[in-house]
């Protein structure tokens, strides 16, 4: 994940006694060998809600007398005042880098209160999830400069949060769609070099037997049925487009040699790879 570092202020055009939602400030910072120490019972001059979140590194979050390691892709989000509190250790050389939303509004509400019967801070978030996407799409448009219109920030916010809501609702949908995804385009591009499905469960970061579950239940098929077919599917392209041999074609699709490819393709296709051809030929 690419992002820019920096905090922004937000200039105040909304209304703010009668915005039902209103950003406040925010960015992405990194904290190291330092103080910083929020206790959010004593922050007069910054009430309202805070969501925070580790990208990398780790911190403290303390609430309702239980005290919490914030590692990466974990948040929180906060009232202000409130019994809770957040900080970086004053261990070594430890660093902690996050991304933050300070906002209010009476509209906010429903959404933090939703949150707590969800099971409350601190809770998990994966990096690609669509609040995080929504988070870090605000983050770079302040940061670069973008002006917010009237009521804006308020529309940003509101996404954001029902964002939130769907994804700790349903935590892990949307990551094993994307996940899906993500292997069906790496076949797609790849197909001629991918070794199998372990080098390509290896290279997204999941365990063979949990990407072969997930994507069946998603696709119906297995990744080795999907790989197979987008093979013949370029191996028919071949066939019907060059003069290329067996072995050739073969080797430019994946498969160890032209005898096995010339299996695959029957049993797939129903009929061997020249009796393909020959008749597609003949009908042009």
């Amino acid at each position: 994940m690419e992002y820019q570092r920096g905090i922004y202020g937000v200039l105040d055009t909304d209304d703010r006694n009668d915005s039902p939602l209103l950003l406040l400030d925010g960015g992405i910072e990194c904290r190291r060998n330092e103080s910083y120490d929020y206790n959010n019972r004593l922050r007069p001059g910054y009430e309202g809600y805070v969501f925070q979140y580790t990208l990398r590194g780790k911190g403290c979050f303390l609430k309702n007398g239980q005290s919490y390691e914030m590692t990466e892709e974990h948040g929180f989000l906060v009232s202000v005042p409130e019994d809770s509190r957040y900080f970086l250790p004053k261990v070594g050389e430890q660093e902690w880098e996050f991304l933050y939303i300070h906002f209010s509004g009476i509209a906010a509400f429903p959404f933090i209160e939703k949150v707590e019967r969800l099971g409350g801070s601190p809770f998990s978030l994966w990096k690609g999830s669509e609040p995080l996407r929504i988070a870090m799409a605000i983050q770079e448009k302040i940061i670069s400069g973008y002006r917010l219109e009237k009521y804006e920030g308020g529309e940003l916010l509101y996404h954001f949060l029902s964002a939130l809501l769907r994804e700790l609702e349903h935590p892990g949908t949307e990551k094993n769609s994307s996940l899906v995804e993500r292997a069906k385009r790496l076949m797609k591009e790849g197909f001629s070099d991918l070794e199998g499905v372990e080098s390509l469960s290896a290279e997204m970061g999941v365990s063979p037997s949990h990407f072969s579950r997930t994507f069946r239940k998603k696709t119906g098929i297995t990744p080795v049925q999907y790989l197979t077919n987008v093979r013949i599917q370029n191996a028919m392209n071949h066939l019907l487009n060059t003069d290329y041999g067996m072995d050739k074609i073969a080797k430019e699709n994946g498969f160890s040699n032209g005898n096995y490819f010339c299996k695959v393709f029957r049993k797939v296709v129903g009929e061997s790879p020249m009796e393909y051809r020959r008749k597609r030929r003949e009908w042009v």
